[in-house]
């Protein structure tokens, strides 16, 4: 995915630079997304050093921590025999061990999301008022944390909250705790902790915020996520289908699945029929079916944005796994089901590690050694997604479009143009990487800035470029824009 290398390129750089407040890619200031996930790939480059292993192994931890924050939740929501099989449905589903795979920052606002609710069931559904003050404060600091991971995005599930607490009759009991009150404000300072300082240290960031995070998301089509209706269905029906394998393979056998109940009070046909609800369904059903209805209704759809609700559907698989599986031992044809299931998921991460993209950056940068070129050469990404290359030791990157509307980012990319007339003024001989089938627009955009290129070898769906400067730039830039 194009996002990992943008999210470790902003990691390295804030280890490099010691400014974990100012998120920049390539040295241009990005603020796209808050810092909390750039925090963690950081945190694990410094611990495990600036390579592979120091970037996914947080990930990994974050993933495995959300199994077992769900697995805790499924056993107060039921039993401790129905927790342990939720820890494994939800480690074992396709779609939160992939984006575990991935570096973005679905995974930990998933786990942070699986603490919001947590909290939320043990405060309003525990006997003992005494601890209810600790669990709202958790679930002010996981909204907080979940706000500076992915930014107003976590407020979609707001109303999840707010139905299942009103109808089970608890919304005044609930409002008038001074503890949640506390969370507010816990989760308030949290989330404004970046957001603040950003808004006020640089010029057109609140403006450019909203669009991003919120308009742009939510309203607008000018980010082309997949907008409209037809964008969501054809992006998220595969996310239902294909994300909770095997276990969608199960839901409908030996139990009665949360549509069956919802079906039977919907045909009452009165808003009353909610309160004949079991809670466990009512706040499942609140948890799935309030924010897939955000998610369909907004103007932006990718598929990781549905990896959140894939806990819900984890914890209703696992209570009706835990309906027809036998107590006891795991019988052996099901253990031999789930050691297939297992050794699938290793060789689906082999391939994938492994299988040829031009957005590989490993690939890239031993494709690029190949031919000699050094990591102190200045690098040109035109329309190539390769900002992690600062990952295996190529620190000169310089990123740049072609694109007539280009991603809209708070610091515009340059043209090859301009990017071309600095490096041609600074005498820099550069190495450019362009999509395949723009590289003659790539050679005339640079000539045009002063660099003169030299086709090079091609991998994948990109071709490498060897360009110096002109003898006089500056004359060779006026006669060839004549």
């Amino acid at each position: 995915m194009p996002d990992e290398g943008r999210n470790v390129d902003i990691a390295r750089a804030m280890l490099e630079s010691g400014d974990f407040w100012r998120p920049r890619l390539v040295g241009n200031l990005y603020l796209d997304k808050p810092p909390f996930h750039f925090w963690t790939l950081a945190a694990g480059m410094a611990v495990l050093g600036q390579n592979e292993w120091g970037v996914r192994v947080p990930h990994a931890l974050l993933y495995l921590a959300t199994a077992f924050l769900l697995g805790a939740l499924a056993t107060r929501l039921w039993d401790a025999r129905t927790g342990r099989i939720t820890t494994w449905v939800y480690a074992l589903m396709l779609g939160p061990f992939a984006a575990g795979s991935v570096v973005t920052p679905d995974t930990p606002l998933a786990l942070f999301l699986v603490a919001v609710f947590y909290g939320t069931w043990r405060a309003c559904e525990d006997g003992d008022s005494r601890k209810n003050s600790l669990w709202w404060l958790l679930v002010g600091a996981a909204v907080g944390l979940a706000f500076l991971t992915k930014g107003p995005a976590v407020l979609m599930f707001g109303p999840s909250l707010f139905v299942f607490v009103l109808v089970r009759k608890r919304l005044l009991s609930t409002l008038a705790a001074p503890a949640l009150w506390v969370g507010v404000v816990l989760a308030l300072a949290l989330g404004a902790s970046w957001y603040v300082p950003i808004c006020r240290a640089l010029p057109g960031a609140r403006e450019y915020l909203f669009d991003n995070q919120v308009a742009g998301r939510l309203v607008s089509a000018q980010y082309d996520r997949n907008p409209g209706l037809v964008g969501a269905l054809r992006i998220y029906l595969p996310a239902l289908a294909v994300g909770p394998l095997p276990w969608s393979l199960t839901w409908f056998r030996g139990f009665r699945p949360i549509g069956w109940h919802l079906s039977r009070a919907s045909a009452r046909l009165r808003p009353s029929a909610l309160l004949t609800l079991a809670p466990t369904t009512l706040f499942l059903a609140s948890w799935i079916a309030l924010p897939a209805l955000v998610l369909i209704a907004a103007s932006s759809h990718l598929p990781l944005y549905f990896l959140p609700l894939l806990a819900p559907i984890a914890l209703a698989s696992a209570r009706g796994v835990a309906t027809w599986l036998p107590p006891g031992p795991l019988p052996r044809r099901h253990r031999l089901t789930v050691g297939l299931w297992c050794l699938f998921l290793v060789a689906l991460r082999v391939v994938a590690a492994y299988m040829p993209s031009h957005r590989d950056t490993r690939a890239s940068a031993r494709w690029l050694a190949e031919q000699g070129v050094s990591p102190t050469e200045t690098v040109l990404l035109i329309d190539t997604p390769l900002e992690g290359l600062s990952l295996y030791g190529f620190e000169h990157l310089v990123a740049t479009t072609l694109r007539d509307k280009p991603y809209p980012l708070y610091t515009p990319l340059p043209t090859p143009q301009q990017a071309a007339l600095k490096l041609a003024q600074a005498q820099r001989s550069v190495i450019a990487i362009v999509p395949r089938h723009k590289v003659s627009l790539a050679v005339r955009a640079l000539k045009e800035g002063g660099l003169f290129c030299s086709i090079g070898q091609s991998a994948s769906r990109t071709t490498a470029l060897r360009c110096t400067p002109y003898p006089d730039e500056a004359t060779a830039t006026i006669q060839s824009l004549r």
